[in-house]
């Protein structure tokens, strides 16, 4: 408790499971068949947000149309960015005039403001650099390849009809960046919740085209999910292996051996130079309902070191920051810069790994 400020628990009571912020710039449009070069701004608070409309086989869950937001400065330092929203994956977690699990849709998307997306702040370790947000709408944690037909709950209740395109959506925004930077020095991959799943996967996607960039990726707010049973279906349903089994060092990846953690493990081993980390709070509320009682462990900090545990064996430079509190993800707000467990500053640590520089493990020592 005495590590965490008395604002961050605030923060907390009312957590989400999408990163957004409140509008505070005006934001301009894009077709990517049409790309701008990129812009250099005088300073970080000149550029605006804008939005970019792919096309192609992008789409969210409900079948409206998907965009990817852009912030030009450093045309040299890259921040990719996963927004999270949960997950659906059948009618009545998809179903729109339900009670849906998940973002279904980018019409209010707003553009962030706050935490790591506060140009202003001097305490930003990413002030100065070009960021690509991807928005969530895909009910699958950024990775799934599938267009279904969930049926209804009994024979009166019609199907919902549902596209899965995590992959093609980031894949989209990983093609922007490609279009329009020839060459990277650093780049930071990160992600809140349902977007904090795949920042390996696209950290070792960016690497493979950036080769001598330094890159790492930091996931905030999805560590403890160690399932007591397997959720091979779900997988199946959200078509994760129609394209991850395409990605190089990813081949091995089957629906018999999955977790999260081999994520993690199959781009250390494709990619040992990526500096890999995770940040959750011990009693995250978000992640715990999300397991509804599906759980290893009794408690979400077991879970959490458990599978941290797992990574490390395939993955022995990855790191964890694990800090108090019920709380759900941080970097989208601005309680990033006050927080502080044994003495280290959340926001230093994240510094040094993004310069490759990376703190030891940290760990709450009174987690309750």
């Amino acid at each position: 408790m005495n590590s965490i400020t008395a604002n961050l628990l605030l923060m907390g009571a009312a957590f989400g499971l999408a990163a957004c912020g409140t509008p505070a710039q005006q934001t301009g449009t894009e077709d990517f068949t049409t790309p701008a070069p990129a812009i250099v701004a005088s300073s970080p608070q000149a550029a605006e947000w804008r939005k970019v409309f792919p096309g192609g086989d992008t789409r969210c869950t409900d079948g409206t149309e998907f965009h990817f937001m852009v912030h030009e400065a450093d045309p040299k330092e890259l921040l990719f960015y996963l927004e999270g929203g949960g997950g659906c994956w059948n009618k009545a977690s998809c179903d729109p005039n339900g009670s849906p699990t998940a973002k279904l849709n980018v019409a209010d998307q707003k553009d962030p403001t706050e935490g790591i997306f506060d140009f202003s702040n001097p305490k930003n370790p990413f002030a100065n650099y070009t960021v690509v947000y991807v928005p969530y709408c895909s009910g699958d944690v950024h990775i799934g390849d599938n267009y279904i037909v969930y049926p209804g709950r009994d024979e009166t209740d019609p199907p919902l009809p549902v596209y899965h395109r995590g992959r093609a959506n980031v894949q989209s925004a990983i093609d922007w960046v490609s279009a329009h930077h020839d060459e990277l020095d650093d780049i930071f991959v990160t992600g809140v919740s349902a977007g904090a799943v795949p920042t390996p996967l696209y950290a070792s996607i960016l690497s493979d085209r950036y080769s001598d960039a330094k890159i790492s990726s930091l996931g905030d707010g999805a560590g403890g999910y160690r399932r007591a049973s397997p959720m091979n279906d779900r997988l199946g349903d959200w078509g994760v292996f129609n394209q991850i089994n395409t990605v190089p060092g990813f081949e091995n990846l089957t629906p018999s051996t999955w977790s999260y953690e081999q994520i993690y493990v199959a781009a250390a081993k494709q990619h040992p130079d990526i500096n890999m980390a995770r940040f959750d709070f011990a009693a995250d509320p978000a992640q715990w309902r999300f397991l509804s009682g599906n759980s290893e462990f009794d408690t979400l900090l077991e879970n959490l070191v458990a599978n941290n545990n797992d990574i490390r064996i395939g993955a022995p430079d990855f790191r964890a920051y694990i800090a108090p509190g019920a709380v759900h993800t941080i970097l989208q707000k601005n309680a990033l810069y006050e927080t502080t467990v044994n003495g280290v500053v959340l926001v230093d640590w994240i510094a040094a790994l993004a310069q490759h520089a990376p703190e030891e493990d940290v760990k709450c020592n009174e987690c309750d």
